[in-house]
C-alpha cells in the first residue's frame, strides 16, 4: 500500500473487482415479460444469445398481477428446447398467493439453485408446474455473465 492509503480502498477498485468474473465479463441483465400460459416454457423462454455459454447469475421474478387460481412456477435452464420445463433454477414458486418480487429462495422445493451454466442457443424456461397460469402479469430479470 502507498504511503497515506494504510488500511485504505479506493471504493471504485473495490467495486470494479467484485463484479468481475470468469474472464472479466461484466455482468448483463434481460427483462423477458411473464405469459399467462400453461405449456412447458409458456409462461416465458428465453434463449441465449451470446456466441458461447453463459453463467446465469439469478432469476428473478416480479409477479405484479398473481395468478387467478392457484398456480406455482418452474425456472430453469434446459438443452432441449423452449418449451420444455425445468426447475433447476426456481422450484415450486407459488404465483397465487402474494405480488412481489420472488428469487430461488421463495420456492416450495429444493431443486432451484442460484447459478446455472447455459450453452450458447440454449433456454431458460418458465413453466406452470400446477394450477393454471391464467391472470399472470409481470416480468422475469435474468442476470448472466459470458464465460
Amino acid at each position: 500500500m502507498n504511503q497515506g492509503t494504510r488500511g485504505t480502498f479506493k471504493v471504485g477498485t473495490l467495486l470494479a473487482n467484485a463484479i468481475k468474473i470468469g474472464n472479466n465479463a461484466q455482468p448483463k441483465m434481460v427483462k423477458v415479460a411473464l405469459a399467462a400460459l400453461d405449456t412447458g416454457g409458456g409462461v416465458f423462454s428465453w434463449q441465449n444469445p451470446e456466441s458461447g455459454a453463459i453463467i446465469v447469475l439469478r432469476v428473478i421474478l416480479d409477479i405484479t398481477t398473481v395468478a387467478n387460481a392457484a398456480c406455482t412456477l418452474d425456472v430453469g435452464t434446459t438443452p432441449t428446447s423452449a418449451a420444455t420445463l425445468s426447475d433447476n433454477l426456481i422450484d415450486g414458486l407459488d404465483v397465487r398467493t402474494a405480488v412481489g418480487v420472488f428469487g430461488k429462495d421463495d420456492g416450495a422445493d429444493a431443486n432451484g439453485k442460484a447459478q446455472q451454466r447455459l450453452a450458447s442457443g440454449k433456454w431458460v424456461t418458465g413453466s406452470k408446474a400446477s394450477g393454471a397460469a391464467a391472470g399472470l402479469v409481470g416480468n422475469a430479470y435474468i442476470s448472466y455473465v459470458t464465460v
